[in-house]
């Protein structure tokens, strides 16, 4: 894929380079490395509006990412991430960070690189493994070109999924990130058994409606499962989404 357009996660680049000192060297040349890496000049960084993200809203079983707001959380965070803030400031004051109201960065970049389709989503986030296209995990350095309906792998006791899996497995066994908890019981091994036989995401749905039914019982279960498909979908379209211009890397002054 030669000149594609490179969509990152600003909230990824900024944790990545929150513990280190020389963090604006540091932002400058990951940039620099993944425009030369995949031959391009062309990027965008998003950002996103945590206040207004709707996710907010439907989490009503449990706040959401509500474990991050947490006071012990704040103080381990500034402890091992001291010039995180600094990070974000950094971003702003010299990448012209694109950010949109109501969403959150990977439902952003997912709208924007399905919309663009010579487009790399770069991040650091297990939910842009369900997202089909092509995503670099910019921690990792790896590639993955994903596709529908994806694929699921249990390694160490552990689930790698990729495309629908990677939604329903997340939507089953829940998401301690997000502070959603799935279906009770429902750990990684018993999740993967529930789903590694499914050949189509309706087979998905009726397996997921299936669990969530039987566990909480027809009304309660339906409720969980709606809130739960709401909070683990990655949203694709969004015709209203302004696209931006590219930044242009060897414009950028430093």
């Amino acid at each position: 894929m030669l000149n594609p357009r490179l969509w990152i996660d600003g909230s990824s680049l900024a944790f990545l380079h929150g513990n280190k000192n020389d963090y604006q060297e540091s932002i400058y040349s990951h940039i620099g490395n993944l425009t030369e890496k995949f031959r391009t000049d062309e990027f965008n960084i998003i950002l996103e509006d945590n206040k207004s993200n709707f996710r907010n809203k439907v989490a009503t079983s449990n706040v959401y990412k509500g474990h991050r707001r947490t006071e012990k959380k704040q103080k381990i965070i500034a402890d091992y991430l001291p010039n995180l803030k600094q990070c974000f400031i950094e971003i702003k004051k010299h990448y012209s960070p694109v950010t949109y109201l109501n969403i959150e960065n990977d439902d952003a970049i997912a709208i924007l690189a399905t919309r663009i389709k010579n487009s790399v989503m770069c991040g650091n986030d297990s939910d842009y493994y369900g997202i089909p296209g092509h995503y670099y995990n910019i921690k990792t350095n790896r590639s993955t070109f994903i596709q529908y309906p994806g694929e699921i792998k249990l390694i160490k006791n552990k689930i790698f999924a990729t495309g629908y899996f990677q939604t329903y497995s997340q939507l089953i066994k829940g998401s301690p990130k997000e502070n959603y908890k799935g279906v009770e019981g429902m750990g990684a091994v018993k999740t993967f058994d529930a789903l590694c036989n499914c050949k189509t995401e309706e087979e998905m749905k009726q397996v997921c409606t299936q669990l969530f039914v039987d566990r909480y019982g027809l009304k309660e279960g339906i409720i969980k499962l709606e809130e739960g498909f709401k909070l683990s979908w990655i949203i694709t379209h969004n015709e209203s989404l302004i696209t931006p211009k590219p930044i242009k890397f060897s414009e950028l002054n430093f």
